[in-house]
């Protein structure tokens, strides 16, 4: 094969685009973006029109087709613990099509899927295959397309559908910077049915989710659909390595949210980050919505969920490393966000240090219709009621582009750097829920540009407890049946429930054993 070249670059072609789908050929120069593929010089001012695939083809030939074209010939995934389904392969050339399929019990139920190609567990992503995803009816009908051409990947969130069996067909694509040609590699998909009639049991014993003993590490991109898995940077015992990057997208059954719990946190101060997104979203894309960005040693409060799908991710520089963070994901009912103080609307501009009692208050780093000044440093600490936990709703976000800026702006406590936010995310971040009553927001920059900043909204919200209490009494003899006796008791700030059930024999020898755990979550 010739090298890849182009009119502007020379021999060597350094591609195009950011973020996930930016590209360049393998016989190029594509050491710095995230997707390679084979070319057929169909890009923009190539010096170079051979057809890579088909001279690798013609010595090597191509790997067997591992899945059937076709939705009726589609490879059954059976369901595991009632509701998940995954599987694996490989697209051997941009013109293959591999089917798989799922068959759903009851009418009235739910589809919910994440097909991702492989990636690079550090540095670029590397992947060569751009996902396309379709999702067909028992009587073949194409049902949806997930084809988002500022990602790879692609997802099917909470689809409506009957009794039958369902195909998922996957094939490489284009992107909006470079064709389908050379657009082949490996795929997983991983996904959930929630069956009609099912019911879905929110608890936080242990003893009700699926055994996990072994966390599912830090790894390319690895869905999480079983309620209760347990996820970490590194092994036990070891700390996790420099320019890491992994993600584990979460789906929840229908109804429910994702929470993540954090068991263990250990990372660079201000410099390794662990990270919940709100959907299944591009990392290196702008304007992620994130619902939680944490650094430093404090223990997080639990996230939650906004719908059924989060994506969770982990990113370390060059530097310092440390024990790492181990994290457990459940599913559970949502948090109900209702504010239940009355607002306020006084503004506070950015100069000296502010504290901000008052549920309401507008922060801005200059009134608008300005700029923000040059080389401020400010801050506002916010002390919120007893019970109540800050919440930040970005009215406008917009920081300096300017190359090498050292604008940012974040949300801290004197430990942990909850929320950082600079020049790389062009878009307003999503609400901003904070774990602790006491907060800081920092907004620094220096005198390279400046633009029409930030304004944000802070609100107190509720912090909800839960406490869950069981306890079992098994009864046996030698002629009569077991029996047991159970109570569950939930409290929170709006809702207490209780509920009793009794079932006794006669002749018993009792053994008894008592659970207690308690928890403390964040809206």
């Amino acid at each position: 094969l010739s090298h890849d070249g182009s009119a502007s670059t020379g021999e060597y072609y350094t591609g195009t685009g950011s973020g996930d789908t930016s590209w360049a050929p393998i016989m190029g120069r594509g050491f710095y973006l995230s997707v390679t593929k084979w070319s057929n010089g169909d890009y923009a001012t190539a010096t170079n029109q051979e057809d890579d695939v088909a001279i690798i083809a013609r010595r090597l030939g191509f790997r067997p087709d591992d899945y059937p074209d076709t939705p009726a010939a589609a490879t059954s995934m059976a369901l595991s613990n009632t509701y998940f389904f995954a599987a694996t392969g490989m697209v051997h050339n941009h013109t293959d099509i591999d089917c798989v399929s799922v068959t759903v019990p009851a009418a009235g139920s739910y589809i919910s899927a994440a097909i991702t190609p492989f990636y690079s567990a550090t540095n670029t992503r590397g992947n060569n295959l751009d996902v396309l995803a379709q999702l067909y009816a028992p009587n073949g009908t194409l049902i949806r397309t997930s084809n988002d051409l500022s990602l790879t990947s692609a997802s099917f969130s909470s689809i409506a559908v009957g009794a039958g069996t369902f195909a998922i067909c996957i094939s490489g694509t284009s992107s909006s910077i470079s064709s389908a040609y050379g657009s082949a590699g490996q795929w997983n998909v991983q996904g959930n049915v929630a069956v009609a009639g099912s019911t879905f049991t929110s608890t936080t014993t242990t003893t009700t989710l699926p055994a996990t003993p072994d966390p599912q590490l830090c790894q390319p991109p690895g869905a999480v659909l079983v309620n209760g898995t347990i996820i970490s940077t590194n092994p036990a015992g070891r700390k996790y390595q420099n320019n890491m990057y992994c993600s584990w997208p979460v789906t929840a059954p229908q109804g429910l949210v994702p929470v993540v719990t954090f068991l263990a946190f250990n990372t660079q101060y201000n410099s390794d980050f662990f990270g919940v997104i709100a959907e299944v979203e591009d990392p290196y894309s702008t304007g992620v919505p994130y619902l939680g960005a944490f650094s430093g040693t404090s223990l997080p409060s639990p996230v939650y969920g906004t719908s059924s799908i989060i994506t969770v991710e982990f990113s370390s520089d060059a530097m310092v490393v440390s024990s790492g963070v181990i994290a457990r994901i459940t599913f559970q009912l949502p948090l109900d966000t209702t504010t239940t103080l009355a607002p306020t609307t006084a503004p506070t501009r950015c100069s000296s240090p502010f504290t901000i009692t008052s549920n309401g208050s507008t922060v801005w780093t200059n009134p608008p219709g300005t700029l923000y000044d040059a080389n401020v440093n400010c801050q506002w600490t916010i002390t919120t009621p007893t019970g109540y936990l800050p919440v930040m709703t970005f009215l406008a976000y917009n920081i300096s582009k300017v190359a090498y800026t050292n604008d940012r702006l974040m949300i801290s406590d004197s430990t942990s750097t909850y929320f950082y936010f600079d020049s790389f995310y062009q878009a307003a971040p999503a609400v901003v829920y904070v774990p602790v009553p006491n907060a800081q927001i920092t907004f620094y920059s220096d005198n390279s540009g400046s633009a029409t900043g930030v304004i944000i909204l802070v609100t107190f919200q509720p912090q909800t407890t839960t406490t869950v209490t069981s306890t079992s009494t098994s009864t046996s003899t030698k002629t009569t049946t077991t029996a047991s006796t159970s109570t569950a008791t939930t409290t929170s700030t709006t809702t207490t429930t209780t509920t009793t059930t009794t079932t006794t024999t006669t002749t018993t020898t009792t053994t008894t054993t008592t659970t207690t755990t308690t928890t403390t979550t964040t809206t």
